[in-house]
């Protein structure tokens, strides 16, 4: 049997995302793919078994990368603050360089594909946010709300501010960075 060319996988997430971006997720059709990759449809096949194998694993590919980066600067023994800081600009750094996974994530999610069953056995989307969210709470610098209600406007107002900047509809300078992070900070605060 011929060894699987990790290039090849690559291409295949990288032109799946591209066309999920371009005609959203219901709309990806495994010949339009194969096409947009260069390759015969048998070919992915040999990598997938089918549409949903290529969209769960590409999802938990997207997760695994994005966890890694989001703990960039995030260190245990900082401040909460110095660490609140270093996870909120690496969601947003996320959320701007990479538009196109952040539709795939969205879309999936929001999908059949994400089965009730995978949302209550999975980690929470950002278990690091959720962990300095509660120990901010237990320290008394952080608003004693639900958690689960912190991080989702978190995560959407961070969504919110990648799609605004995408569309043009404002520019994330370094100010209007700053600017969107002290409204973040003023909303968990007591």
């Amino acid at each position: 049997m011929r060894e699987k060319d990790p290039n090849k996988q690559a291409l295949i997430y990288k032109s799946a995302l591209k066309l999920v971006m371009q005609e959203g997720l219901t709309a990806l059709k495994m010949g339009v793919l194969a096409k947009e990759c260069g390759i015969a449809a048998g070919t992915i096949y040999l990598y997938f078994v089918d549409k949903e194998d290529l969209v769960h694993r590409l999802y938990q590919h997207l997760q695994d990368n994005n966890a890694k980066q989001l703990l960039e600067g995030y260190k245990p023994e900082q401040s909460f603050s110095e660490n609140f800081q270093a996870l909120w600009f690496n969601l947003l750094d996320l959320a701007l360089s990479s538009p196109e996974v952040t539709a795939f994530l969205k879309q999936y999610e929001r999908s059949p594909y994400s089965t009730s069953i995978e949302k209550t056995t999975q980690e929470p989307i950002h278990p690091a946010l959720f962990e300095l969210l509660d120990s901010g709470k237990k320290e008394g610098v952080v608003a004693n709300i639900d958690t689960t209600l912190l991080v989702a406007q978190l995560s959407g107002g961070i969504s919110e501010l990648a799609y605004w900047h995408e569309s043009g509809l404002i520019k994330l300078n370094p100010d209007a960075r700053r600017q969107a992070f002290a409204l973040a900070w003023k909303m968990i605060r007591p």
